[in-house]
């Protein structure tokens, strides 16, 4: 009699530890897609964990008091109530790790990446991707600029909505013979390519004008080490660090940024926006360029 009540109290207590199992996962999962902001499904979830474990605890009463046996109810409750405490720990964990996994990835990084060779088909794709009446937007900062200017002259002459600043380093700088020589360039070259910019972007304003439109183009020089190369077109930065003797390097390294790196995107525009406010402007009596709308603000 009593080996046939202890057989029936351990297939109990094995079906018990089942209910219990099927609840505390269900609970489990409907943590997690709380966690992970999937709310209605996580409530659903959770809700449906709990009310199996509130049929699991009627189901054991109802049981042991059919049974009527004490000692193997007490056993059976010892077991189910161990049991139930294990579980709702390994919740409680679960919870605080699918939280710092959930956190980790809202920090994740932003997507980088990286472009080994000039820009020119790069910034020229973009821009082709703009129709002729869309707002174009270019922020540029180097040494002298002078590929892009030489890249683009005709574009920033031709394209009626455009706003374009560039920053340069100003040849008359006290450090100018320093951010040139430590990259391994010849200062009386690099004079001649910022004079060079000078000329161009004068012949670009001056056409502009002439067509009625307003200068479109606006150059400012800094006074000081040039650290960073960067160019935006649109909505794309394309930015790399300046080295000590880069010009011996056989090609250069950028890093794109856009919507799929905020983040990134964000920091740069700052940086171009401070060394843009320390820049002075080179030319007099010139239109600035209007702030068009449509794009992201530098």
């Amino acid at each position: 009699m009593n080996n046939g009540a202890g057989e029936a109290s351990g297939m109990d207590v094995a079906r018990w530890v089942i209910y219990a199992l099927l609840s505390t996962l269900t609970a489990a999962v409907g943590i997690i897609c709380l966690v992970l902001r999937w709310h209605e499904v996580g409530i659903s979830l959770l809700s449906a964990g709990i009310a199996s474990a509130l049929f699991l605890t009627q189901k054991v009463v109802d049981d042991l008091s059919q049974r009527g046996d004490r000692a193997s109810s007490a056993t059976a409750f010892a077991e189910l109530g161990a049991l139930v405490k294990e579980q709702a720990a390994g919740i409680a964990n679960l919870r605080h790790d699918v939280a710092a996994v959930a956190a980790g990835l809202g920090q994740q990084a932003d997507t980088r990446v990286t472009i080994a060779r000039h820009l020119t088909a790069e910034s020229m794709e973009l821009i082709r991707q703009l129709s002729d009446d869309e707002p174009l937007e270019i922020d540029a900062v180097g040494i002298s600029l002078k590929q892009l200017i030489d890249d683009h002259e005709a574009t920033f002459t031709s394209r009626r909505r455009l706003r374009a600043r560039l920053v340069i380093l100003d040849p008359g700088s006290a450090t100018f013979d320093l951010s040139v020589t430590q990259e391994g360039r010849d200062a009386t070259v690099m004079r001649g390519q910022v004079k060079h910019v000078l000329a161009a972007v004068a012949r670009i304003v001056k056409a502009r004008r002439d067509a009625g439109w307003d200068d479109g183009v606006e150059i400012r020089l800094l006074d000081g080490i040039m650290t960073t190369t960067g160019i935006r077109v649109a909505e794309t930065w394309f930015f790399r660090p300046r080295f000590v003797n880069e010009s011996n390097s056989f090609q250069f390294f950028f890093e794109r940024y856009d919507s799929s790196s905020p983040e990134c995107y964000r920091m740069v525009t700052t940086h171009f926006a401070t060394l843009w406010d320390l820049a002075h402007p080179v030319r007099s009596g010139a239109q600035p360029a209007k702030r068009l709308t449509g794009t992201r603000d530098a």
